[in-house]
């Protein structure tokens, strides 16, 4: 069994696959690539989004004529590639038969460019990939795995058909929107190596049925294998359409609720007249529970059972709960607006005697801001509340799982 790196950011993990393209170790391929993968997985099983990272990459700059032809999608992005990766003019040359191809080797100078580019540019499927490098059509489908371009080589079992699975199961997105992982990058670096993990132990350890069996058709074998991969993805994708639907419902309700303010007679610090209303329990946070805790509803359910269970989702008893936080004042510190910035990027905390307490470094930061948490050093012991200490506690477990403070 091999191993690849895993961390727990709250509600996610962050896998490392190794692959490269399935002729790579042929000395007579043309283009050809090997590198890194990186999903980023709910606990439910959805993937939210990957980067990929090459090592080493030739790149066929020959394009099949037709997309010169219909100047299509991909044609558009390995024009904007080459200009990013490239610092001499060249440009795509129209193919004149299948079998010609004019292949570069990368620098390591072009490879890092690559990868930055697909970071910030790329939002397709992981199998397309391989037509921008190659110029043509990637080949490969669930039903005819033999033929994928691009092997999962950790995935020992199931390397043909592992690209598909992630690409299945991955959020659709053109664009790179609020759950992306490339969102995410900076806090994810920040975080130390927990365990060691693998995909096949991902999704046969959760608990949503249907995601478990689409992954056991990888290495399956048989006539139905298609049918009950089209009834698996049917399912998956009315279960997901269902439940975004019922989440967007409840997030409007919990946005609704962070009208909540600190009146003259609750405040904390009252130190300035223009403060904000701060939360110890980021509503960030607040709402990413709520889908958590809403797919969890889910889990291990028969399909008799989910339609009932989705409903649940905006269900008064459940929903309140996160509403509440949301809304409670004791979950409201009155800050200035640098020192409330300062707070949600999580620079400092309080323990539960009230005193601050540093996460990151106080070098970074200007004079002003300095002075201004000079105003802050202590939340008076009047106001440390056990509902407030609740919150802080909560809080300070979240940040500090990963991290120890600043010194």
């Amino acid at each position: 069994m091999y191993e690849v790196e895993l961390w727990n950011i709250n509600n996610y993990s962050y896998i490392t696959l190794d692959f490269k393209t399935k002729n790579f170790d042929n000395p007579g391929s043309r283009t050809k690539c090997n590198g890194i993968i990186k999903l980023c997985i709910e606990k439910s099983g959805r993937i939210l989004d990957y980067i990929i990272e090459f090592k080493t990459i030739s790149i066929d700059i020959m394009t099949t004529q037709s997309w010169f032809e219909n100047k299509c999608n991909n044609f558009r992005l390995r024009s904007d590639m080459f200009k990013y990766i490239f610092d001499e003019n060249i440009e795509q040359i129209p193919r004149p038969n299948i079998n010609k191809n004019k292949i570069i080797t990368l620098n390591d100078r072009q490879i890092n460019s690559l990868n930055n580019w697909f970071y910030n540019n790329y939002f397709g499927t992981l199998k397309n990939i391989i037509s921008l490098l190659k110029g043509n059509n990637a080949g490969g489908s669930f039903s005819k795995p033999q033929n994928s371009e691009i092997k999962i080589t950790s995935e020992l079992s199931r390397k043909d058909n592992a690209v598909m699975f992630i690409d299945i199961l991955k959020y659709k997105s053109n664009t790179n929107n609020e759950i992306s992982l490339k969102k995410r990058i900076d806090s994810f670096l920040d975080y130390q190596f927990i365990r060691n993990s693998n995909l096949t132990q991902f999704y046969e350890n959760i608990n949503h049925r249907v995601f478990k069996e689409l992954y056991k058709l990888l290495h399956e074998t048989g006539l139905n294998k298609i049918q009950r991969y089209n009834n698996c993805i049917k399912e998956i994708q009315l279960i997901i359409n269902n439940v975004d639907q019922k989440i967007k419902q409840g997030l409007k309700e919990i946005e609704k609720s962070r009208s909540a303010r600190l009146s003259r007679s609750n405040l904390v610090f009252n130190a300035t007249n223009n403060f904000e209303n701060a939360h110890i329990y980021n509503v960030k946070d607040i709402k990413e529970d709520y889908k958590t805790e809403s797919w969890k509803l889910l889990e291990g359910k028969k399909n008799n059972e989910i339609s009932s269970f989705i409903n649940k989702i905006i269900d008064k008893k459940f929903l309140d709960k996160f509403i509440n936080y949301t809304c409670d004042i004791e979950n409201l510190l009155d800050l200035s607006s640098n020192v409330h910035l300062l707070f949600d990027k999580n620079y400092f905390t309080y323990d539960l005697e009230g005193n601050l307490i540093k996460i990151k470094n106080f070098n970074e930061l200007k004079a002003n801001q300095i002075n201004e948490l000079s105003e802050y050093k202590k939340i008076p012991k009047e106001c440390l509340t056990k509902k407030r200490k609740e919150y802080l506690k909560n809080r300070n477990q979240r940040i500090f799982k990963n991290q120890r403070p600043a010194h």
